[in-house]
Parts: structure tokens; C-alpha cells; sequence
């Protein structure tokens, strides 16, 4: 996270008050999934910066990837070892996880589908706090990852939350 956001804090948010109440439910419930889709510049990545604000605060062990970044990470693996799914496990293994951008950069390699589907089921049955951030519909991440991964994003139990609103990035 760069300078932009080190004071990012939930207090200041100015989603409508229900999208505000969900996010501060899901902190409070603490496991799952926050699922934060909306265009960009809509406050996806802010959200992520306050999240991690609390907790590094707390001492929490956390991680924060861009998409690109943790597949980027993944591929000098692959490069040195092939180890690369027991890389998966190691990154993903943090009590909190956010992966913001899930979509950008992607050109829909069957191993990058492999690897988000492995990191995504890792968080999905540990049931860890985790966050993802996208720009993409529903039907764009079944055709660019698989449904397997969707399903496990989008399940009932998780919290999904539409933001909506102009790029505030352009004032």
C-alpha cells in the first residue's frame, strides 16, 4: 500500500449507510469473504487499506496482494522450482488475506485459473477473513477463472457488496 493510503480508516467512509453497515458487519463477524465488486475508482482498494489499518494496528498477521503482484510472486517460483502451489499455501496461509483486482491483467491461462482457484479454496474452506476486489461481473470470473472459483467468492455465506457511483479519483 502506498503513502495514498495510510490513513485510510472505515470512520471514513461515504458509501450509502447499508454498504458502511455490511462492511462493519463483516469486521465485526470476522471470517469469510468480503466480496467488493464496482467500476474503478469507486473505493474498492480504500476499503482494503482501512481493513489492513485495523489490522496492522492489532498486530494481525495480513497480507495484501494486487492480482498481478501475487501472480507475479507465483511465477518466480515456478521459474526457480515449480513449487508454486505450496507457494499458494504459504502466501495465502495469513490470518488476513486481500486480493484486490482479481481480473486485471488477467488473459485467462488455465494456470492462472489454477492458481486463483487454489488460493481462493484455500481462504474459502479455512474461512478466514478475506477480502477480494474486482471490476468484473459474476459471468466474467466463471469465464476467466472457472464457476468453481465464482461459486466459492459469491456463496451465500460470504458478504457481496455492488458498489456503484462516478470514479471519485476524478473528483
Amino acid at each position: 500500500m502506498g503513502r495514498r493510503y495510510w490513513d485510510a480508516s472505515l470512520a471514513k467512509l461515504d458509501f450509502d449507510k447499508e454498504i458502511n453497515e455490511a462492511i462493519l458487519a463483516w469486521v465485526k463477524h470476522g471470517r469469510g469473504i468480503l466480496m467488493l465488486e464496482g467500476s474503478v475508482g469507486i473505493g474498492k482498494t480504500y476499503v482494503c487499506a482501512a481493513l489492513l489499518n485495523i489490522w496492522h494496528s492489532q498486530h494481525k498477521h495480513c497480507r495484501f496482494f494486487e492480482c498481478k503482484d501475487f501472480l507475479a510472486a507465483l511465477r518466480s517460483v515456478v521459474n526457480m522450482n515449480g513449487e508454486y502451489l505450496r507457494e499458494v499455501d504459504r502466501l495465502c496461509e495469513a490470518n488476513y488475506f486481500i486480493l484486490d483486482d482479481l481480473g486485471s491483467n488477467l488473459s485467462g491461462t488455465e494456470w492462472q485459473a489454477e492458481v486463483l482457484l487454489s488460493c481462493i479454496d484455500k481462504r474459502y474452506c479455512s474461512q478466514l477473513p478475506t477480502v477480494v476486489t474486482t471490476n468484473l461481473k459474476r459471468e466474467e470470473i466463471d469465464k476467466l477463472l472457472t464457476n468453481r472459483a465464482s461459486s466459492r467468492l459469491y456463496a451465500s455465506e460470504n458478504t457481496f457488496i455492488q458498489l456503484s457511483g462516478d470514479d471519485r479519483r476524478n473528483g
